[in-house]
């Protein structure tokens, strides 16, 4: 099986026109990207496209156009609300594109590869601890003890301290 691009523009166009979103219609764009690994699919929201892993395509047409469908409830929720994620607004989008129940992640035994992680952040307050492989690049707080000391709201004085981890040299 080979669905090629342009295919999955021409369902995306016409499962966005199904729901009325016709303005949403006019800006996604869809791609395949062989530097995909684990990840099916993925919604970029700033500029409307999505990018879909050509391994997919080894599960059969039903997979590839679920995932479609998927990544495009990323977009309508941040279209509609501006709001990221498999929140509310997601599963409504699903639940109009006529997959109510997808779920967040998938499960497809597509390869995977792990990185060595390379920082430490560690909130100084919790004493919860995160380990990445890249560097965060902006002011990063803990969300816990926002949500707990902050009613929810950002602040500075739960902000994560950041550690390089000290890899074996052997």
């Amino acid at each position: 099986m080979n669905i090629s691009s342009e295919d999955l523009h021409t369902f995306s166009i016409d499962a966005l026109h199904r729901i009325g979103e016709r303005s949403l219609s006019k800006r996604v764009e869809i791609d395949w990207n062989p530097r995909m690994r684990s990840t099916a699919g993925r919604a970029n929201l700033q500029s409307n496209t999505i990018e879909m892993n050509p391994k997919l395509q080894a599960f059969g047409e039903a997979e590839v156009y679920t995932t479609v469908l998927h990544e495009l409830a990323h977009l309508i929720a941040w279209s509609r609300s501006r709001h990221r994620g498999h929140g509310a607004d997601w599963k409504k989008a699903c639940l109009d594109l006529s997959i109510p129940n997808e779920k967040a992640t998938h499960t497809l035994p597509l390869p995977s590869r792990r990185q060595k992680k390379k920082w430490l952040y560690k909130c100084s307050t919790c004493k919860v601890s995160i380990q990445r492989v890249r560097k965060i690049k902006r002011k990063t707080a803990c969300v816990a003890c926002c949500k707990k000391y902050n009613k929810g709201r950002y602040s500075n004085r739960f902000l994560f301290d950041e550690f390089p981890l000290v890899l074996d040299s052997k």
